[in-house]
């Protein structure tokens, strides 16, 4: 869609975000009801920081430090910004995945920025 044909009243959100959510403790699979709440809670962040989500299931894998093929379900919670609020929230974004990582007990968490993956 070209700017030019964008219906008068539309607004743009044009920073994608998205987080990976684990359904593992380093390489254990952990209950059902806890995996939902991860979701829920991530979901919930999303909604604050950004006014909304979309979230999907996901299969991935990735080589632990122990040189471990793990193999996990997860979901991909998704959110778009307006670059003003990305910039002003992004801080407080960054900082609830560093939380996570520890009280998730995970090596790392993905995140996803415009398409770029990265890990913390």
């Amino acid at each position: 869609m070209t700017i030019k044909s964008v219906p008068k009243g539309t607004s743009k959100y044009p920073i994608q975000t998205a987080i990976i959510v684990p359904a593992t403790e380093y390489d254990k699979i952990i209950s059902n009801t806890k995996f939902k709440q991860r979701i829920k809670a991530t979901r919930t962040l999303m909604s604050n920081l950004f006014g909304g989500y979309t979230s999907v299931k996901s299969v991935g894998g990735y080589t632990s430090k122990s040189n471990k093929l793990i193999k996990e379900d997860g979901t991909i919670v998704i959110a778009y910004a307006k670059e003003i609020d990305f910039q002003i929230k992004k801080q407080k974004w960054i900082n609830w995945l560093k939380r996570k990582k520890i009280t998730w007990k995970q090596e790392s968490i993905g995140f996803i920025i415009e398409n770029d993956m990265f890990y913390i």
